[in-house]
């Protein structure tokens, strides 16, 4: 009986680190699950976008619209009522526009989300009949002639052109 006993505490010791292990292999794939969900997340949220975006092709769009709107700062009130299509009329308004860093007035505004001529299944925001976009960059340009003017350019070989 005093010999079984050793070989019965080794079964149970052998055993024992059997289970042990067998429980860090279970911890481990849990683990490794746990981080498979997380890491699938993002890709189910985004099959589940491309579907509505599929099924609604104009959202796209629409949201790429309002995010502009956003960014140049406009109100949450103000994109919803631009999105129903409605003019919005303001006496004077300042922009922001994200691409120049730079903030620009106007006077006597109307905003209105359009279709493109040349692509219907684009939008645009007009600001008084231009795209945003395009009179940003007219913006942009005056304001870059009227620093520009009078100021003479050097040239050194080294650095390059010097304003």
């Amino acid at each position: 009986m005093y010999d079984r006993k050793d070989e019965a505490r080794e079964k149970f010791l052998d055993m024992d680190r059997h289970v042990k292990d067998k429980t860090k292999e279970l911890t481990t794939v849990e683990t490794k699950l746990q981080r498979a969900q997380q890491d699938y997340e993002p890709y189910k949220a985004q099959e589940e976008l491309n579907l509505i975006h599929e099924l609604f092709p104009m959202m796209k769009e629409q949201l790429r619209i309002a995010g502009l709107c956003q960014k140049i700062g406009l109100a949450i009130e103000s994109i919803k009522a631009l999105l129903t299509g409605k003019t919005l009329a303001a006496k004077s308004f300042s922009f922001f526009s994200p691409k120049h860093n730079q903030k620009f007035t106007m006077e006597d505004v109307k905003l209105k989300i359009e279709k493109m001529p040349d692509n219907p299944n684009k939008l645009r925001l007009n600001l008084n009949g231009v795209d945003i976009l395009e009179w940003f960059k007219q913006k942009y340009q005056e304001v870059q002639k009227k620093f520009s003017i009078g100021k003479k350019l050097e040239v050194n070989r080294n650095k390059g052109i010097k304003i």
